[in-house]
């Protein structure tokens, strides 16, 4: 099997970490920088604002969705998925050995995976499908995921000892909430479905239960997550950066909402229940849903230009003290710094409070994407585009392997 040039230097750089026991130094994009620079089959940098029609039909909007089932683990070197999405199966052989333990990912997961080398082969689920390959490398087809790589457990395992030694339980099982408007809802990117996956769900309160996420729709509809979440959430999987398999995430955004929407005291109603704030409405929807998240992902500052800068620091910080009371095992938090001139907004109080915040929070990661602001490929004044999007979600990406 002829394998691109891509390929041929990533598996090369599989064996060299595996061989050297590389394992986060510097964060996953200094290891695989190439890696950050895929794109979704078909790209479409146009961003489709959706109505916010209280009679919306979701039914419109969302495919009937099957019911989530968990992957299958073969034993030795490779390991067999199966696609709820499109009715299909896939077997991806990995390289045979011996040993490992079960946190060792040993075949390769899914469409464009890479297989490692022996322990429990435990497998990625794919939204498409992909062919079978008996070497330790899987070439991409056409109809798969670019970004969906697979790598060796040696990288950014759950048992890495980046960033002083801590071992973080989220990567065990993650769970991410995300928060804050538009750009935490990322907006409706039919292209973005490229990243579905049966092992990605989010809660469902029409019906309370855990069903497939879908990255093509924004955050603020049901079951969507949007587009740099389900990247995000991707690339976690299938770079094995979690030791689990499936990972849960509820995107509680809502676009053009100022902090004060936010906040636990907050007088305005929420857009999904009227009857509670929004952030007594998100946490009783956690409660519900048997699940607590141990990451929060935030972007939120836009509408806040005008807001005083002391009154927006005292926001964030009892947003965020909040959370550690309401969410005791969030062990991660990131936030995304607000683009200069945001919205045609003076952003600048916003920003030094952010940065302020990330200094006074050990927990908090701080994203900064200000070299994509003035570029109209990735972003348009006020909102990212798809690409823009893609870099914000690997840039998180990076900020979570290097823990």
């Amino acid at each position: 099997m002829m394998l691109s040039k891509k390929n041929q230097v990533f598996s090369l750089l599989i064996l060299t970490a595996m061989s050297t026991g590389v394992s986060c130094v510097g964060g996953v994009g200094s290891i695989y920088p190439d890696l950050f620079k895929d794109e979704p089959d078909q790209t479409d940098p146009k961003r489709d604002n959706l109505e916010h029609d209280e009679d919306i039909d979701l039914k419109d909007l969302v495919d009937n969705l099957p019911e989530f089932t968990s992957t299958q683990t073969g034993q030795g070197g490779g390991s067999t998925t199966t696609s709820q999405q499109n009715a299909s199966s896939s077997s991806v052989g990995g390289q045979g050995g011996t040993g490992g333990s079960s946190s060792n990912v040993g075949g390769a997961g899914g469409a464009n995976g890479v297989g490692g080398a022996g322990g429990d082969a435990t497998s990625s689920s794919t939204n498409s499908s992909s062919s079978s390959a008996s070497s330790s490398v899987a070439s991409s087809s056409s109809s798969s995921v670019s970004s969906s790589v697979a790598s060796s457990s040696s990288v950014a395992s759950s048992s890495s000892s980046c960033g002083g030694g801590m071992v973080h339980k989220w990567k065990e099982q993650p769970v991410i909430y995300v928060s804050g408007q538009s750009n935490a809802t990322g907006g409706w990117f039919p292209a973005a479905g490229v990243y579905n996956s049966q092992n990605i769900t989010t809660w469902d309160p029409t019906d309370e239960k855990w069903k497939m996420a879908k990255a093509e729709l924004g955050g603020e509809y049901y079951f969507g997550m949007g587009p740099w979440a389900g990247r995000l959430s991707r690339k976690l999987l299938d770079m094995s950066i979690v030791s689990s398999t499936t990972l849960k995430i509820k995107n509680h955004g809502w676009p053009a909402m100022s902090l004060s929407y936010f906040l636990p005291d907050s007088k305005e109603p929420s857009k999904r229940n009227a009857a509670l704030n929004d952030y007594i409405q998100a946490r009783t929807s956690w409660t519900k849903s048997g699940s607590e998240p141990n990451v929060i992902c935030w972007s939120q500052g836009e509408q806040d230009a005008g807001t005083p800068k002391d009154t927006y620091y005292k926001g964030l910080k009892s947003l965020v003290d909040a959370w550690h009371v309401d969410y005791p095992k969030v062990e991660v938090i990131i936030m995304v710094k607000t683009a200069e001139g945001a919205c045609s907004g003076n952003s600048n109080k916003v920003r030094e409070v952010q940065e302020q915040i990330a200094q006074e929070y050990p927990e908090i990661s701080l994203v900064n994407l200000d070299d994509l602001t003035k570029n109209p490929k990735y972003h348009d004044g006020c909102h990212y585009t798809l690409e823009g999007y893609e870099i914000m979600a690997d840039r998180i990406l990076d900020k979570l392997a290097s823990l």
